[in-house]
């Protein structure tokens, strides 16, 4: 397994397990994700420990990314995952459904130095959206 992907699925397992402890090793410094930045996460390895906990709040600690496919280019990786879990936090203004989902997902990443720095991903919302009820969000929405 190439230095590349080692780095990808110890990200997957950091958001499996919830263990943030050694991100320092595979997230590198400059890391960003512009999810974590739209919720005010910011960037580095601080940001994608917050990003984990973040996930672990909101789908619960049973929540966990299953890998479908993963693919290399030179410092690039791209994941196909799927993530399982069930909304017990508020999640962009919508109060906690209690359902269960799954949703498919694919990840850009780029490696640098054995660490990820760039990290992209586009999630598919509207059958997740469906599978929790097409609830609406609170009166003061994501706003909070």
């Amino acid at each position: 397994m190439s230095r590349n992907i080692e780095a990808v699925r110890r990200m997957i397992a950091a958001y499996n397990t919830g263990r943030t402890d050694d991100v320092h090793e595979f997230i590198h410094p400059e890391y960003l994700n512009p999810a974590t930045i739209e919720h005010g996460l910011g960037e580095g390895p601080d940001a994608f420990a917050m990003a984990v906990a973040w996930v672990r709040k909101t789908f619960s600690e049973e929540a966990h990314l299953e890998e479908v496919r993963i693919e290399e280019r030179g410092d690039w990786v791209r994941a196909y995952l799927v993530l399982y879990g069930r909304q017990v936090g508020p999640m962009v203004g919508i109060a906690p459904t209690g359902r269960r989902f799954s949703g498919e997902q694919i990840h850009l990443l780029r490696v640098v130095d054995g660490r990820i720095r760039d990290h992209r991903d586009w999630p598919e919302y509207q059958s997740t959206y469906r599978q929790l009820g097409e609830p609406w969000p609170e009166p003061d929405g994501w706003r909070r």
